[in-house]
């Protein structure tokens, strides 16, 4: 995702370091539709559940930080875990 945020130029909207204009009516209507645009491309790019989480946040920083809180996998033995369940994986008896 950030690859694609990054083509497109709009990296900084997840990162918070465009700041929301004030004073200027169409810089801000630009910046408002911007950031729109990036809540859409991430709310295409996860889940329906996880979309439903995140609905009503306005900021793509924000989205962004509350997806990166919660699916961080900072913990260890939780990486760990999923790892090895994910090379365990098999389907009709054929390790995919």
């Amino acid at each position: 995702m950030e690859i694609a945020l990054c083509t497109k130029r709009k990296i900084e909207f997840v990162q918070g370091t465009i700041p929301k204009p004030e004073g200027d009516p169409a810089k801000l209507e630009q910046w408002e539709a911007c950031n729109n645009l990036v809540i859409s491309w991430i709310m295409k790019s996860v889940s329906e559940s996880i979309s439903k989480s995140i609905l009503y946040i306005r900021l793509a920083s924000h989205i962004w930080k509350h997806l990166e809180s919660h699916f961080n996998l900072a913990n260890g033995s939780r990486k760990y875990r999923l790892n090895k369940d994910v090379y365990a994986m098999k389907q009709n008896k054929i390790p995919v």
